[in-house]
């Protein structure tokens, strides 16, 4: 990190936009007077850093928040906005809420994407494609427009930037369609939150389709939590030991998979090749027809990378 803002400070870069890698308040990257922060959605996630409840972790997210600052804020659970508010209000800075300050005012699901109008606090941009799936993506690109104004001296941007930009936007290993025939979707999905949108996604987008899950995880990940959400879309799960020394070993997944979908609905793969022929093979059984068969990989951002190489994403 050090090197790279070294770098920065070097070439030197006109707009450093910067990932915070777990937290907030204790991360490396925290070290920058940002002129502006975003806070998307606070889920449970790395509890044995970050806290065991969404207070501790707000605690550490809004870490980031500086004095005078401008921060962006994505729907948060009241207990997250509760933190989030009482440091905004301490250090002064300037705050945005999602559905306070702007909203989607209205979403159309569309070929490869979505047709959005976004209200932010300085205007309202109109039928903006976005050629990603899930309303939670709809959410992530109105941070992402607020936060470009809010940057840019608090107004609007032109139209057709906007327009360009978002088309122009994308996201591997979110939602992501690998293959076809049947459809291979990928999603690097790893905390109860994230199952949960990707739930909600999934049904708007194959509201109709058999689907079949490829599931692998972290061992300190809330696996239960994950696999109950995701109990109410995926019809049969496939489960595979991660080619990782930090994965949940296969024994340890398969009980825990047994004890939400029952017996029945869960396999065990020996490596990723032969979770893929398994899917496959369970859903073109199960399948009304090869367009509604959808296989649906989820439950770890190494999987997702596993899978995007094997398909030469």
């Amino acid at each position: 990190t050090v090197m790279a803002y070294a770098y920065y400070a070097d070439a030197p870069v006109d707009v450093a936009i910067m990932e915070i890698g777990m937290g907030g308040l204790w991360d490396c990257t925290n070290v920058v007077d940002a002129a502006v922060s975003v806070i998307t959605p606070i889920s449970i996630d790395h509890t044995k850093w970050l806290g065991s409840t969404l207070s501790e972790i707000a605690v550490q997210k809004a870490g980031i928040i500086k004095e005078n600052q401008i921060v962006i804020v994505g729907r948060q659970d009241p207990e997250a906005e509760k933190v989030i508010r009482e440091k905004i209000e301490k250090v002064s800075a300037k705050a945005y809420f999602m559905d306070k300050d702007m909203k989607i005012l209205d979403r159309k699901i569309a070929v490869g994407g979505q047709l959005l109008t976004m209200q932010t606090p300085f205007g309202i941009y109109e039928n903006v494609f976005l050629p990603l799936h899930g309303e939670y993506q709809a959410e992530n690109a109105l941070l992402a427009l607020c936060a470009t104004e809010a940057f840019y001296g608090s107004k609007t941007i032109d139209a057709k930037v906007v327009e360009s930009g978002f088309l122009n936007a994308s996201s591997p290993g979110r939602l992501e369609i690998v293959r076809t025939s049947p459809t291979v979707v990928v999603d690097a999905t790893h905390n109860p939150g994230g199952a949960k949108v990707l739930s909600q996604a999934v049904c708007e987008i194959f509201p109709q389709a058999y689907i079949t899950g490829i599931f692998s995880a972290m061992a300190d990940k809330d696996v239960e939590s994950i696999l109950l959400e995701m109990e109410k879309v995926v019809a049969q799960i496939v489960l595979v030991q991660m080619s990782n020394d930090r994965g949940m070993d296969i024994k340890e997944l398969e009980k825990i998979a047994v004890n939400v979908f029952g017996e029945e609905r869960v396999h065990i793969a020996t490596d990723l090749l032969d979770a893929i022929d398994k899917a496959t093979a369970i859903s073109d059984t199960n399948a009304q027809c090869m367009a509604g068969s959808v296989i649906l990989s989820f439950g770890s951002v190494y999987l997702a990378g596993e899978i995007r190489r094997m398909f030469k994403k």
